[in-house]
């Protein structure tokens, strides 16, 4: 315990609590993405044969998942016999990067295998190959709705190794990627067409 003081002293003198984070991509990005094509259903007219579409923004998310984990608290034995699946939307800055996460919370929570499935197809039908990745360090909100039980993936893309704006006051929207966006809502809108034609792919 005594070996965490003079960590916890040196990150003092690197913290400038007089400036603040706008948090453009993580995850304003994602909040963004969820708005457009919540705009997109409301305005032009496309419509799903068998499927009800929710678009679900969580606060808290860095202080332990509490807005996630609330929603689940309430709405736990709402789903019933209706298959519900959940997709979070977390920092989408670097398009080469952007992967499906299958395990979450440190490498702890292990997402739906059906669902990152449908994301993989998804990705397939617009041309990219995204891979399956790992939170290894923190988590996403996708790890408090597997954990309570339902089905769940998270999408994002980061630079696991350099994200210079992460948690910086340079997380700003002149710091965001429009293509790395664009890349994104292509796949989402992909797997929602596949989801409500077909609901969730048989494992192979």
């Amino acid at each position: 315990q005594l070996l965490l003081v003079p960590a916890f002293a040196i990150g003092l003198l690197f913290t400038n609590y007089g400036v603040v984070s706008p948090g453009a991509n993580d995850n304003l990005s994602g909040v963004f993405i969820a708005l457009g094509l919540a705009r997109h259903f409301g305005q032009t007219g496309h419509r799903l044969d068998r499927t009800e579409i929710a678009f679900l923004i969580t606060g808290s998310e860095e202080a332990g998942l509490r807005g996630a984990k609330h929603f689940v608290e309430k709405n736990q034995a709402n789903g019933g016999d209706i298959e519900t699946v959940f997709v979070t939307l977390d920092t989408f800055r670097d398009e080469d990067f952007l992967a499906i996460y299958t395990k979450d919370m440190n490498g702890t929570v292990t997402h739906d295998a059906r669902l990152s499935r449908l994301m993989k197809e998804a990705g397939l039908d617009c041309g990219w190959d995204l891979p399956y990745s790992t939170v290894t360090v923190g988590s996403t909100d996708a790890a408090a709705f597997t954990q309570g039980g339902m089905h769940a993936v998270a999408l994002a893309a980061m630079n696991p190794k350099y994200a210079p704006f992460y948690h910086t006051r340079r997380d700003h929207w002149d710091n965001m990627s429009a293509e790395c966006l664009r890349k994104t809502i292509q796949v989402v809108m992909k797997a929602i067409d596949r989801y409500d034609s077909g609901g969730l792919p048989e494992l192979p």
